[in-house]
């Protein structure tokens, strides 16, 4: 009897730590401290908050309105000037994003790869984070099957997936597509790459 009600105070107290743990990892919006033990690839706490993929979608159109307008000497108007203030201080400073979904094996293998400590060195995540970056991840069969071009598949012509996606200041700055699944190193190194050459 003793060991049963044992058992069921383990039961009830597993969800509090699990809910404990994920608050703990969530930092700025979205972007979390990263370890190889205690995530895995469509972790809700990975997942690209509504505010950021609103500004995704939504700043490249308006900033392309903007530039038009003003190379034409007008302006925008005060309510799209607001929206477009909002939009880059959502979007400032660096951001990858990684597009796949759950049931993808390179898409997990690419990000079991960002998460890799090689030789006591951190991982590729863990520099970015370093370098004050913020890691999202996007479900593409979630963001494919809406219905509406306000999708960042559409917007970025995301055909195949994995793929990396690396903004600064909002502006998408570097791509990487697929993943060398014969040689997975060959991939790291070349995002390795693309973190080295970013700067804040």
């Amino acid at each position: 009897m003793k060991n049963l009600w044992l058992v069921f105070g383990v039961l009830l107290w597993v969800p509090f730590l699990a809910q404990d743990v994920m608050a703990q990892n969530k930092q700025d919006g979205g972007a979390v401290s990263y370890s190889a033990g205690n995530l895995v690839y469509g972790d809700s706490a990975l997942e690209i908050p509504p505010q950021v993929y609103t500004a995704f979608v939504e700043m490249p159109p308006l900033e392309a309105r903007y530039q038009q307008l003003r190379a034409r000497e007008y302006t925008l108007l005060p309510e799209d000037m607001k929206r477009l203030k909002s939009y880059r201080q959502t979007l400032k400073g660096l951001i990858m994003v990684e597009v796949g979904y759950p049931g993808c094996g390179p898409c997990r293998q690419l990000f079991a790869g960002l998460l890799e400590e090689n030789n006591g060195e951190p991982s590729l995540l863990q520099k970015w984070q370093n370098k004050g970056g913020r890691f999202y991840q996007l479900d593409w069969q979630k963001d494919h099957n809406k219905n509406s071009d306000k999708k960042i598949s559409t917007l970025w012509e995301i055909k195949m997936v994995p793929v990396l996606l690396f903004f600064k200041d909002g502006v998408l700055v570097a791509r990487l597509n697929g993943m060398n699944v014969k040689n997975p190193s060959m991939t790291m190194s070349e995002i390795g790459a693309q973190i080295d050459n970013l700067n804040p």
